[in-house]
């Protein structure tokens, strides 16, 4: 699960290091792929703690950014 967490932090923090809005149609594309790694990231992190999943979804769900 350490892996997991090292791993989300560090997409996070490369997502969070640029403006969507200000890349071109191939860096966008590749800013979509890290994001959509980070979601996959979640739902596995979820899936160990599976108590808690279904409220955890509806949290990140309210955060979740169209695209």
């Amino acid at each position: 699960m350490n892996d997991l967490q090292l791993a989300l932090r560090e997409a996070l923090a490369a997502t969070q290091e640029c403006n969507p809005a200000d890349l071109d149609a191939g860096d966008l594309e590749l800013w979509h792929l890290c994001d959509r790694r980070i979601e996959q990231i979640i739902e596995a992190l979820i899936a160990g703690h599976d108590e808690c999943g279904p409220a955890a979804r509806a949290i990140l769900a309210r955060f979740r950014l169209p695209g």
